[in-house]
């Protein structure tokens, strides 16, 4: 007996070079759509894979997400200069999932211009620490980097609020 089952990446092969092969119009839409279909049990798989999520994004929206991805990956995909179908879409849902994930899941964008100075004052906590032994006050940063107390403080507090770490969070 002969085993004739198709592998998941052998389909997609397939479905991609039906629609990219195919020149009638009514056609090429039917082989798009099966091919989106297929493809969306992929997207499934990846947004399994991104766990545990902000409570602020469900599964759905990374679903969505993906399916952009995928609809990307079919019209800029070329087997000549992108090898396997599976793999590229792949990278694309995964690169859409995480550029969605970087600008959603922090809900408070820090400014452009305190973001600029973060640099300055991590740089003035380093060469104001006698041998990191000892944390310097905020009027010696302000001072050395040529700041402001108020701005000073606040990139402080920011840089930790991005180090803390919940007491129920394991440690690896």
């Amino acid at each position: 007996m002969v085993n004739t089952k198709i592998t998941e990446l052998e389909k997609l092969e397939e479905l991609i070079s039906d629609y990219q092969k195919e020149v009638d119009i009514k056609k090429k839409h039917v082989a798009y759509l099966r091919l989106i279909e297929e493809t969306l049990k992929l997207v499934k798989k990846i947004v399994a894979s991104f766990y545990p999520l902000p409570n602020t994004i469900t599964k759905d929206d990374l679903i969505q997400v993906g399916a952009v991805g995928v609809l990307k990956a079919i019209e800029s995909y070329k087997k000549e200069e992108r090898g396997s179908f599976k793999t590229y879409v792949s990278k694309v849902i995964k690169g859409k999932i995480f550029h969605y994930l970087r600008d959603k899941a922090n809900l408070v964008k820090t400014p452009r211009e305190t973001l600029a100075n973060m640099s300055k004052v991590r740089e003035a906590i380093d060469l104001l620490s006698e041998n990191h032994t000892k944390i310097p006050t905020v009027e010696e940063v302000a001072r050395f980097v040529n700041l402001p107390f108020e701005k000073v403080d606040e990139i402080m507090n920011i840089e930790l609020i991005k180090n803390m770490v919940s007491l129920d969070q394991n440690v690896y």
